[in-house]
Order: C-alpha cells, then structure tokens, then sequence
C-alpha cells in the first residue's frame, strides 16, 4: 500500500527552478521596500519644520515666612517595651565546618487527641 511515497518523484514545476511566480514576489517586495524608504526619506523634512518651543523657564517659589510651628511633644515609651538597636560590629568570618560532627534525630512529637 506504501510502497511508493508521494515525494519520492516530484513533479517539475512549469517555471523551472525559480519559476514565474518567485520572480514576481521578489520584484513586488523589492518595489515595496523602495516606496517605504522614499515615504520614509519625505517624512522626516515635514516634522523638521513643525518644532515645538521646549524652552525651560525656571519660577523661583514665593518666599513665605516661616510659620510657628507648635512644640513638639515628646511622648513616652510605654512601659515594658524596648527599642531594639542596629548591631555595631556584624561577624564577617564564616564558622568552621566539621564534616565529622554527628546530629542527634529529631523525635516525633505526638500530641494527646
């Protein structure tokens, strides 16, 4: 039943190897490529002369006088808590590895139902 595949013999195509249609794309993308970089070349002239004014001007802000500011007030910590402070020193030494150290397993912790 398949002895025979279909692409084993290929027809010939009428136009030869580049035939009449592979010619035909070629010259209309090569003319479509040209008209794109003429459009191209044009439309840069026309936005040249259309600048806008991006002049910067600085307005100085209006010195107000200071206002008074209330106090401020210092409200106490509450008790029983402390500020935790940034460490000073931070280690930069890794400790040492002992290959040969030896963990105790971890037993199951079963809870009561």
């Amino acid at each position: 039943m398949f002895d025979n595949l279909v692409e084993s013999n290929p027809k010939k195509r009428a136009g030869g190897r580049f035939g009449g249609s592979t010619t035909l794309s070629i010259v209309i993308h090569g003319l479509l490529v040209a008209g794109a970089v003429q459009a191209t070349l044009s439309a840069g002239q026309q936005f040249a002369e259309n600048k806008l004014d991006t002049t910067m001007v600085f307005i100085a802000p209006e010195k107000k006088e200071e206002e008074q500011k209330p106090p401020e007030v210092k409200l106490e910590e509450p008790k029983g808590f402390t500020a935790l402070l940034a460490p000073v020193n931070i280690p930069t030494n890794i400790p040492p590895i002992n290959l040969n150290e030896k963990f105790a397993s971890v037993s199951r912790r079963v809870f009561p139902p």
